[in-house]
């Protein structure tokens, strides 16, 4: 009998994927959702670097949320909500509803990915790991 494992490469186990019968069952990615508030049945943030929350979550656990203090004010707050706050945690994905150009250059620096999403922070979970 032939190993149902066989096709499967060996780089998957290296990045955080968990393989169980061939079939992916989840990605450790370490998320950050523009939220509106502090809870996953908020609304994610229409402006990711406004946003009044982040909340970030490691395989699908919420483990950090974050009070957004450039959430008014000045410009310039995309590069410091990924100098402060998704670097620190290590975010490989950050969703919001949109972002402006600070911001979508400063992901880009850092190799962080962007995905928009209108909808709950729940439901922007599971589009993630689609």
């Amino acid at each position: 009998m032939e190993s149902p494992f066989k096709n499967l490469c060996v780089l998957k186990h290296f990045t955080g994927e968990r393989i169980i019968n061939s079939f992916k069952i989840s990605s450790f990615v370490k998320i950050a959702i523009a939220s509106e508030s502090p809870d996953r049945k908020a609304v994610v943030s229409r402006n990711g670097a406004r946003a009044l929350y982040y909340l970030i979550f490691n395989d699908g656990k919420l483990i950090s949320k974050t009070r957004n203090f450039f959430s008014s004010g000045g410009g310039a707050a995309g590069w410091a909500q990924v100098k402060m706050y998704f670097l620190e945690e290590k975010v490989e994905l950050f969703i919001a509803e949109e972002i402006g150009p600070n911001m979508d250059q400063a992901l880009k620096s850092k190799n962080i990915r962007f995905k928009s999403f209108k909808g709950t922070v729940n439901n922007a979970l599971k589009e993630a790991n689609k």
